[in-house]
């Protein structure tokens, strides 16, 4: 139980950030319970981008007011940077921390913690899973590895037997394997396959 209302503040600015700031790539959001007690949970949560990152010297006044990584951003992303100042007002007030790890045209993660109190009643099932899905066998192919780890990974919390593949050559050469055969395939649009056929 916490404040979600400004914890969606908190991610909404980082995302908006990350997503600015990236020109390819992906932008990756984790949440990770970090120390569970028995009144209260410390969650992290990480951004991580592939954008134009930080320099060292830079990241050390990035949270503080009107603070931006230089003029010439600035200029170019827009914006001055309050954001991230109010961040760590928002998370030193909710018990927390928040700090950035990057290296310059090699991305940024942005790391935070928060504490929330443990709810008493049970959380309700947001799902059910059909037994007839537990019983396939999945191919992923998705030329992002942020989704296909995504995917497989749900999938597999599941019992779900999955497989990946990154690009339609992937995809053939696995089906190519007699010895394998799927139930159903999860396919990324971007990825054209020949004559959309498959074989």
């Amino acid at each position: 139980m916490g404040d979600p209302v400004r914890l969606k503040q908190i991610l909404i600015n980082l995302i908006n950030n990350s997503i600015k700031f990236t020109n390819q790539g992906q932008v990756k959001i984790l949440i990770q319970a970090y120390i569970v007690e028995r009144e209260s949970t410390t969650l992290h949560f990480s951004v991580s981008d592939t954008g134009i990152g930080i320099s060292s010297k830079q990241q050390a006044s990035l949270f503080e007011s009107f603070s931006q990584a230089d003029g010439s951003t600035t200029r170019k992303y827009g914006g001055t940077g309050l954001g991230l100042s109010i961040c760590k007002d928002i998370v030193e007030l909710m018990h927390g921390r928040i700090w950035v790890e990057s290296q310059i045209d090699n991305g940024s993660t942005f790391h935070f913690t928060v504490v929330f109190q443990r709810a008493n009643n049970n959380p309700e099932q947001l799902f059910t899973v059909s037994e007839k899905i537990l019983q396939q066998r999945i191919l992923i192919v998705d030329s992002s590895i942020a989704y296909r780890e995504y995917i497989h990974d749900t999938l597999s919390e599941l019992s779900v037997i999955t497989e990946v593949a990154s690009s339609q050559t992937e995809l053939f050469h696995i089906l190519e394997d007699k010895r394998k055969s799927f139930d159903l395939l999860i396919i990324d649009q971007s990825i054209t396959l020949e004559n959309n056929k498959i074989l």
